[in-house]
């Protein structure tokens, strides 16, 4: 699994202005193509999936422009994990991917700041998990409030590949503490 290029020091690269909002059906083409880039999937599969997500209206389907053009997508599903040691039932945040050439220009914190703050006028909290080995998405998450609760979890279906998972979640007072810059450092020992 190829993860975005890991730097907890700003890339020189100036911030996009970016916009985020509810995708619609029009946005599919888009959305798929990025998809079958990353994962070598035929756009066809990706589009059909993206299309039943959108018709379901359970959760969100967020995507992100800079300068009127797709840069990127992110979904909040409710998932209720099984398996020997799930993750309690929740939204979650699934599915970020941020077009190559959107990278480190604040694409990917607008579209989980988006995501978080849908989630939160719905539910106390707010799930997500990844790859330990993903440290540009865990230091991400860590710096919007995002607090890690354990390793020790499996989700059915779900592979860290060369790693193990990282389960953390953020609550309206923790998003709040790192807006006003409390203590969550986006470093880790």
């Amino acid at each position: 699994m190829d993860f975005a290029e890991h730097s907890p020091r700003p890339s020189g690269r100036p911030r996009a202005e970016v916009s985020v909002r509810p995708a619609v059906p029009g946005d599919v083409p888009a959305y798929a193509a990025l998809l079958a880039a990353y994962d070598g999937r035929p756009d066809d599969v990706h589009r059909e999936r993206l299309r039943q997500r959108l018709r379901s209206g359970v959760g969100a389907v967020l995507v992100a422009e800079v300068a009127g053009a797709f840069a990127g997508a992110g979904r909040v599903a409710w998932l209720e994990p099984e398996g020997d040691r799930p993750p309690p039932p929740g939204y979650y945040l699934v599915g970020l991917i941020v077009d190559p050439g959107h990278r480190r220009a604040g694409v990917g914190e607008a579209l989980t700041r988006a995501r978080v703050a849908w989630t939160l006028e719905r539910a106390e909290a707010v799930w997500y998990f990844a790859n330990a080995a993903n440290g540009a998405s865990l230091d991400l998450h860590a710096r919007l409030g995002f607090e890690e609760v354990t390793r020790g979890f499996e989700v059915a279906g779900v592979t860290f590949d060369g790693g193990e998972g990282v389960l953390a979640r953020a609550t309206a007072e923790s998003v709040r503490a790192a807006q006003a810059g409390g203590s969550h450092d986006s470093s880790r020992s």
